[in-house]
């Protein structure tokens, strides 16, 4: 009978133990308390500083200001005959071999200056620059000047600026026949 009760002891103790596990279910309990306070903190909604705007009116406020009186239109350009139009178009073919003759002189310029020969450089910046004047001559005699006669100019309108309305492919053309005339002008002019 005795070993009886050594046996039941034995599972009373057994028993006391499982008691300890109240502990760590209370710390796991606080933790989750925590965790939700600190969620709740951080979906609070903060309170934003209002920006301050002055109503002072300085140097560098933007006002808006009355336009004054209606800024009157550009006439429109006046017309050309169709003998100018033409005579233009004609200029522009017959100046092409002028261009190409004085293109090329200023190519040979440009490469006499890049190896040093100063005199040949010179001598084609002439060349190039006299073939350039008579293109720039002929429009100017031919077609500025025609329009001039024909006293087309007014208050919105001068002879060049009608010609570059009115003869836009054409002036173009011209111009660009002349870009290179500037720089010569400006080089030459520098010795």
């Amino acid at each position: 009978g005795g070993g009886g009760r050594r046996g039941g002891g034995g599972s009373r103790r057994g028993g006391g133990g499982g008691g300890s596990n109240a502990m760590p279910m209370i710390i796991a309990g606080v933790v989750v308390v925590l965790v939700v306070v600190v969620i709740a903190m951080a979906n609070k909604p903060k309170k934003q500083k209002e920006e301050y705007v002055s109503t002072e009116l300085t140097a560098d406020s933007k006002v808006d200001k009355a336009d004054g009186p209606p800024k009157p239109t550009r006439t429109p350009c006046p017309e050309l005959p169709d003998d100018v139009v033409q005579m233009a178009k004609q200029i522009v073919e017959e100046i092409a071999p002028k261009k190409e003759k004085a293109d090329a002189l200023y190519d040979e310029a440009m490469r006499a200056k890049s190896s040093g020969d100063r005199d040949t450089w010179t001598a084609k910046l002439h060349e190039a620059e006299t073939l350039y004047n008579d293109i720039k001559y002929r429009w100017n005699e031919e077609i500025i000047g025609e329009i001039a006669g024909l006293d087309l100019a007014n208050k919105d309108w001068d002879e060049e600026q009608i010609a570059n309305e009115r003869l836009g492919r054409e002036s173009e053309k011209i111009s660009k026949a002349l870009e290179r005339l500037a720089y010569i002008k400006k080089q030459l002019s520098a010795q």
